[in-house]
């Protein structure tokens, strides 16, 4: 078992994640029209890392979700898979955007950048990759890549 500050974790003898139980050190939220009706609704993200070179202080988000303003329930979450949180260090950015589904409400983006160093296997940028939710009801409408291909020489 291992706790840290983004939570705690209990691995089997191979190390492979059976719980966890994510710690939540504080939330921010923006209002935007994402779920049915005209009523501002609420995308609350966790805040697990500062990053230094983020003037704005909003650092990085394992999870976030949808709060319906109409009913003051949750609509829908998302949550990082611990693996891939613990590998990139969440996500970033994550932020309501214009509608690009054209469902008539706003939608949700981020990406995951992923160290570039040699030792961690991302040194081409494969896996920093964009995503974007449907507001309204959590469905990912994108999950690609950056880049289309590379070249190093």
């Amino acid at each position: 078992m291992l706790s840290s500050a983004t939570g705690l974790v209990l691995f089997d003898n191979k190390g492979k994640v059976i719980w966890e139980y994510p710690r939540l050190g504080s939330v921010l939220f923006e209002k935007a029209d994402l779920t049915g009706d005209e009523t501002q609704d609420y995308l609350v993200r966790t805040r697990d890392y500062a990053d230094t070179d983020d003037i704005l202080d909003r650092g990085f988000s394992r999870m976030f979700y949808v709060i319906d303003g109409s009913t003051g329930k949750i609509a829908w979450s998302y949550m990082m898979d611990y693996n891939e949180f613990i590998k990139s260090g969440g996500l970033r950015y994550v932020r309501a955007i214009p509608d690009i589904n054209r469902d008539g409400k706003k939608d949700i983006m981020c990406y995951i950048q992923y160290p570039y160093d040699w030792n961690f296997g991302d040194m081409y940028g494969n896996f920093t990759r964009i995503l974007i939710f449907s507001g309204k009801d959590g469905k990912i409408l994108r999950n690609q890549s950056i880049i289309k291909e590379n070249y190093c020489g």
